[in-house]
C-alpha cells in the first residue's frame, strides 16, 4: 500500500522524536531521520528489520505480549523498555503506538518513539537518595515535614510516624495529630511558639515531650523553618523532628556521674589538676584548692611557685620521685605541704599525655588529703613498733626463765644419785627445752606469730638425742623434714610430741641393743595439711602397754599434743614402732601452711 508524501511531511515536521511504521509483524517499514540519534543505526539499517530484536530480552516478551493483544482492535498505548543501540549500552525509550493498520489512508502500526534514558536514571536516582534519606532517617531518629497554611496539607516523612508511635501512614498527617502528641504540660508552649514564629518571620527550633499511644514519653526537638508570600504571610512551614530521647537521657546521666564524681571527690577529698611542661602552669579544680588548702591569692600557677610550699625536709623526696617519672605510669608520691605554717600530708598521683610528636604536653593528676590517714599510719607504724620490741622481750624473757628452770633441774639432777631419777630430770630438761627454743626463735624472727620448722626440729632433735644417748651410742636418727613456717600454736605440741616419742625410744625400744635406727619425715600431706612419719625399729610395746591407753606420764603427753594438733593418726607397734600424724597447718588463725623458699 502506497503513502501519502504530504501526510508523512506534515507528520515528519511536526515531530521531535523518531517516528517508526511497523507491519502486523513488528517489520520496520519506514523511520524518521532522527532514529539515527537514538539507535545509531542507518534509516536504510533499520528497514525491514524486526522491532522486537532490538528490545531488551528482559523487557521483549512483555512489550511482544502487548503488541499482539493490541493487534485485536485499533489501540493506543505507551510503555517503557530498554532499547539497545548499535554501539552503546541500553537505553531506557518511551514508546507510544497507535494501530491504524485498519486506516486505508496508513495501514500501519505508528510508534512514536522518545531517549529517556536521562530522565530513568535521574528517576532511579532520585529513589536511591530517598531510600538512602529513609535509612538516614531511621538510623538518626530524625524525620521530616512539611505543612501548607494555605491549603491546612501535611506530610510526613515515614520517620515521623515512628517517632510518634504510629504506624507509618495509618493516620493523617495534620498539624492537629502532631499537637495532639505532645505531653499537655509542653502543648501550650508549642502553639505560642508557632504563633510567634509565624509573626516574628524568624525559624526556632524547640524541645519538648510527646506521649505515645503505649503511653510511653519520647522527647522530641523540633526544628521549624517558614515560607512567606509577597505579603509576608506565612504560607508554608517545614522542619525535621528529632527523638533525642536517648541523647537527654545519656546526658542526665553524665550529669548524674559527674555530680556523683564530685561528691565522691569531695568526700575522699580528692582534686585534679593539670601542668603544661612548656608554658609552666598549673591548672587546678576547685576541688583540689579546697584539699591544699590554698588561699585566694596562694594558689601556684608555676612548679616554682608549688615547690616553694614543699617543706624543705620533703624536697628531696619530691624531686627524687620527679626524677624517677615514667611516662607509661606516671608518678605516685606522697609528701607534705606547708600552708601558713601547718603542714599537711597530701598524695600526688599522674600520668604524662603526649603530643602528635611523642613528646610531653602536660602532666594530668589528682591531690588527695591523707592528712589523718597518714598521721594515724605513722602513729599505728610506732605501735607497731612499740610492740615489735615488746614482743621480742616476751619471747626473750619466756626463754631465759625457761633456761633458768632448766638449769636448776640440771642442779638438782646432779645432786641425785639414782639413775631412775637423772632420767625424769632428763626428760623434764628436755620437754622444757623443746618450749624455749620456739621463743628462741621467735625471738630471732622478724615476725613472732610462726617459726621455721625445719629450723627448729634440726635444733631440737639433736639436743634431744645428746640427752639420752650416754648408753646408746649407735642409735642413729633419720631426718627429711621440709621447709614450712608454722604457728606458734602448733610448733610447741610438735615438739613435744617429737621429745615424747624420742624418749620412749631411747628408753624403751633398743634394750640390750647397741644399735638402733630412728626415721623421722615430715612433709605435706594435700593443700593444707601435714603428715609426721615417726618409727623406729625396735622391739615395739610389750603386751602389757597400750598406746591407746596410756598408764605412764610420757604416753599422756603424747596423746595430749596429739589432741591439741586436732590430728589424725595411726599407730602400728608390733613391729618396732610407727606412728603416722596428719594435722591442718596453719601460720595464723585461718590462713594455710605455707612453704619457705
Amino acid at each position: 500500500m502506497g503513502i501519502d508524501r504530504g501526510f508523512l511531511d506534515v507528520l515528519l515536521e511536526n515531530t521531535t522524536e523518531a517516528l517508526l511504521f511497523l507491519s502486523r509483524d513488528g517489520i520496520i517499514q519506514f523511520s524518521s531521520p532522527s532514529i539515527e540519534c537514538i539507535s545509531e543505526y542507518t534509516v536504510e539499517e533499520l528497514l525491514g528489520e524486526n522491532i522486537f530484536q532490538y528490545v531488551h530480552p528482559q523487557d521483549r516478551n512483555r512489550y511482544i505480549q502487548k503488541f499482539d493483544e493490541g493487534l485485536e482492535a485499533n489501540f493506543e498505548m505507551r510503555d517503557k523498555a530498554r532499547f539497545k543501540p548499535k554501539n552503546s549500552p541500553y537505553r531506557y525509550i518511551e514508546w507510544h503506538a497507535n494501530n491504524q493498520l485498519d486506516n486505508p489512508e496508513i495501514g500501519y502500526i505508528i510508534i512514536n518513539l522518545r531517549d529517556v534514558t536521562i530522565v530513568k536514571e535521574t528517576e532511579e536516582e532520585l529513589a536511591k537518595s530517598e531510600k538512602r534519606l529513609k535509612q538516614a532517617q531511621e538510623i538518626a531518629h530524625i524525620g521530616s515535614w512539611e505543612y501548607s497554611f494555605v491549603t491546612g496539607v501535611s506530610n510526613w516523612s515515614d520517620e515521623i510516624f515512628r517517632i510518634m508511635g504510629i504506624e507509618p501512614h495509618s493516620k493523617e498527617p495534620s498539624l492537629e495529630l502532631y499537637l495532639a502528641y505532645i505531653h499537655p504540660d509542653d502543648r501550650e508552649q508549642a502553639r505560642q511558639l508557632i504563633e510567634e514564629s509565624k509573626k516574628d518571620k524568624k525559624p526556632f527550633s524547640f524541645s519538648h515531650r510527646i506521649v505515645r499511644d503505649d503511653g510511653k514519653v519520647r522527647i522530641i526537638e523540633n526544628e521549624r523553618r517558614f515560607l512567606f508570600d509577597d505579603n509576608g504571610d506565612a504560607i508554608y512551614m517545614f522542619g525535621i523532628l528529632h527523638d533525642i530521647t536517648e541523647q537527654v537521657e545519656t546526658e542526665e546521666a553524665l550529669k548524674s556521674h559527674s555530680r556523683n564524681l564530685e561528691q565522691a571527690f569531695n568526700i575522699a577529698r580528692i582534686g585534679t589538676w593539670k601542668y603544661y611542661f612548656y608554658q609552666d602552669q598549673f591548672h587546678w579544680n576547685q576541688s583540689a584548692l579546697d584539699v591544699i588548702g590554698f588561699g585566694e591569692h596562694e594558689v601556684p600557677d608555676s612548679w616554682e611557685e608549688y615547690m616553694a610550699f614543699i617543706p624543705d625536709d620533703h624536697k628531696e623526696l619530691v624531686l627524687k620521685g620527679i626524677d624517677e617519672f615514667d611516662h607509661n605510669r606516671g608518678v605516685d608520691l606522697e609528701h607534705q605541704l606547708q600552708i601558713n605554717g601547718q603542714r599537711k600530708w597530701i598524695r600526688v598521683k599522674s600520668n604524662v599525655e603526649l603530643n602528635k610528636e611523642g613528646n610531653p604536653e602536660y602532666v594530668f593528676g589528682v591531690i588527695q588529703d591523707i592528712d589523718k590517714v597518714k598521721r594515724n599510719e605513722l602513729k599505728l607504724e610506732k605501735a607497731l613498733d612499740e610492740k615489735t620490741v615488746l614482743l621480742a622481750e616476751v619471747h626473750h624473757r619466756v626463754k631465759n626463765n625457761l633456761a633458768i628452770i632448766s638449769g636448776l633441774l640440771e642442779l638438782q639432777r646432779m645432786e641425785a644419785n639414782d639413775e631412775n631419777i637423772h632420767d625424769y630430770f632428763n626428760q623434764s630438761i628436755n620437754r622444757i627445752s623443746s618450749i624455749a627454743m620456739v621463743h628462741e626463735l621467735l625471738y630471732q624472727s622478724e615476725e613472732f606469730s610462726s617459726v621455721d620448722l625445719h629450723s627448729y626440729l634440726q635444733r631440737l632433735i639433736p639436743g634431744i638425742q645428746d640427752t639420752m644417748s650416754s648408753s646408746h651410742k649407735n642409735i642413729s636418727i633419720n631426718l627429711n623434714i621440709e621447709n614450712y613456717q608454722i604457728s606458734i600454736n602448733q610448733a610447741i605440741p610438735i615438739g613435744l610430741l617429737l621429745n615424747e616419742l624420742l624418749t620412749n625410744s631411747f628408753k624403751y625400744a633398743f634394750k640390750n641393743r647397741k644399735k638402733g635406727v630412728i626415721n623421722i619425715v615430715l612433709k605435706r600431706f594435700d593443700k593444707n595439711k601435714l603428715r609426721i612419719n615417726y618409727s623406729d625399729d625396735g622391739v615395739g610395746f610389750t603386751e602389757h602397754i597400750e598406746f591407746e591407753k596410756p598408764q605412764n606420764l610420757g604416753l599422756t603427753l603424747v596423746h595430749t599434743q596429739l589432741q591439741q594438733l586436732n590430728s589424725d593418726y595411726t599407730v602400728d607397734t608390733e613391729n618396732g614402732f610407727n606412728l603416722e600424724v596428719i594435722f591442718k597447718a596453719n601460720i595464723k588463725e585461718g590462713q594455710m601452711v605455707l612453704p619457705l623458699n
